[in-house]
């Protein structure tokens, strides 16, 4: 993540800087879950790529567009851990079942690395309503947006359009996120 992003991180966790914080809602309220919620997914992006990549499951172009996510899915972990740390408790990693395809070879990885960047961005946009402090709603699009250049970069690669939901991008709740991944979750 860029130190823009790591430093929004930080100072969420500082609380008491945001607007969005109302007598209604209180301060960060809701922040932990969202950022717990966040690392959970990055872990899991995080534990693909670091796979795929121990396996040689891709190679040329494909390889090294999987070494910088897999060096921006660990920034991603790095800042979150701290912020969930520092708002309560960070989330476990999760153990992750990715054996079927990576023997299905370099294609159905890509495949499925699109489909979860893909979901990642999704993940990110349809928590932004449930964040309380601007610093983490900054940091969480900040991480998105990224997340969605991902997207873009396996999309091309496997001849997907750039712009799979149109003009505007689709936000996803967690049900959808959780059916979409859970079957990669051992």
């Amino acid at each position: 993540m860029a130190a823009g992003g790591a430093t929004a991180l930080a100072l969420a966790s500082c609380g008491g800087d945001t607007d969005r914080e109302t007598a209604e809602r209180g301060p960060a309220a809701g922040d932990l879950a969202v950022v717990n919620f966040a690392l959970v997914l990055e872990y899991f992006e995080e534990d693909f790529y670091r796979q795929a990549l121990a396996k040689n499951v891709v190679s040329g172009s494909a390889r090294r567009l999987f070494e910088e996510i897999y060096e921006n899915e660990q920034a991603h972990v790095k800042s979150l851990e701290v912020t969930a740390r520092s708002l309560g408790r960070a989330a476990a990693p999760p153990r992750t079942k990715f054996e079927e395809v990576f023997a299905a070879g370099q294609e159905r990885t890509l495949r499925v690395a699109a489909d979860f960047e893909n979901t990642g961005a999704g993940a990110y946009l349809g928590q932004a309503k449930n964040t309380r402090s601007d610093a983490v709603l900054a940091a969480a699009l900040s991480i998105h947006t990224v997340e969605a250049r991902h997207a873009a970069a396996v999309n091309d690669l496997i001849g997907v359009p750039y712009l799979p939901d149109g003009a505007f991008a689709e936000p996803l709740g967690p049900e959808e996120v959780m059916r979409r991944v859970r079957p990669y979750f051992a």
